[in-house]
């Protein structure tokens, strides 16, 4: 081996700890990063939904019309056969 190698080698060897230390910190730093990343993403979803969900209620509005005359005179007929009958 050459000197050079050597050399190397032992400042590695004599590094190890804050080598593996800084690896091991840029390994959490991206880990936090993706996870960020990720809720980002996943609200920027959740609130697009959401808007697409109420533009579209707003344009069809759920209302519905009930005619109640027949069971208003159902109940017309009801009473007014009951008062007869006494």
């Amino acid at each position: 081996m050459s000197q050079e190698k050597v050399e190397k080698k032992k400042e590695l060897k004599r590094n190890r700890k804050k080598i593996v230390k800084k690896e091991h910190r840029m390994a959490k730093l991206g880990a936090v990063i993706a996870v960020i990343a990720a809720v980002f993403v996943a609200g920027w979803l959740v609130y697009s939904i959401h808007n697409k969900v109420v533009a579209y209620q707003e344009d069809h509005p759920k209302t519905v019309k009930v005619d109640l005359s027949a069971i208003s005179e159902f109940y017309g007929n009801m009473s007014s056969t009951e008062n007869s009958g006494s």
